[in-house]
């Protein structure tokens, strides 16, 4: 399940380097934070909050402390979705797919200890790096970059290998899969879907 896991995050930062060209601007990100109470989906027992902090270059999105409820035998990830996504008690369907983000863009992390029935996330995912332009420092955007300002709701969503991939862990068998994701909707027996919270700003309530 570690090896598992491993392979996992690099099959996705793999897709990250197939995606499109960097592109340059004088604009980069929209520093701050922000923080999410998750809610169970579906009776997972899956509840928690997530805290998110935006710097010029990457956004960061850790756990405020271990969560329970998960399935030792399953792989949970979480992702991110659009200005457009519904979080819990607004319309169906919560954390859904937004087309204004790339798959790559939306998946963040997946959770560990893996084989655990409590676990916790923090991972730092970079979205720009400064490089000078004629003496001026310009934001790059990376491929698969997301920042605070572009994110509405949050999930926790249980992994299956889909159907065809007989079940396997190899990341090149399941490259194709990932280009079928890139701009469609999210398939809901690979991701389905446990915990779903709304992004608000600022820090939350002591």
């Amino acid at each position: 399940m570690v090896v598992f896991v491993r392979r996992l995050v690099l099959l996705f930062a793999a897709f990250l380097a197939l995606a499109v060209a960097p592109v340059i601007n004088a604009q980069g990100a929209s520093p701050g934070v922000g923080y999410a109470n998750l809610v169970q989906v579906g009776g997972s027992g899956i509840q928690g909050q997530l805290r998110f902090t935006d710097t010029a270059t990457a956004l960061r999105t850790f756990s405020s402390a271990p969560i329970s409820g998960f399935n030792p035998q399953k792989t949970y990830v979480t992702l991110v979705y659009g200005l457009n996504s519904r979080g819990p008690g607004e319309a169906a369907p919560i954390c859904g797919r937004d087309t204004t983000l790339g798959f790559d863009q939306m998946f963040i992390s997946a959770w560990t200890p893996p084989t655990a029935d409590t676990r916790s996330l923090d991972f730092t995912k970079q979205h720009h790096i400064f490089v000078q332009i004629l003496g001026t420092p310009l934001a790059q955007a990376l491929p698969g970059g997301v920042i605070l300002s572009q994110v509405r709701t949050v999930s926790i969503r249980e992994f299956n290998p889909p159907s065809g991939s007989a079940g396997t862990t190899d990341p090149v068998a399941l490259a194709s899969f990932l280009v079928q994701w890139a701009n469609g909707d999210i398939p809901p027996s690979t991701f389905q879907l446990r915990s779903c919270g709304l992004i608000l700003p600022g820090n939350p309530p002591s």
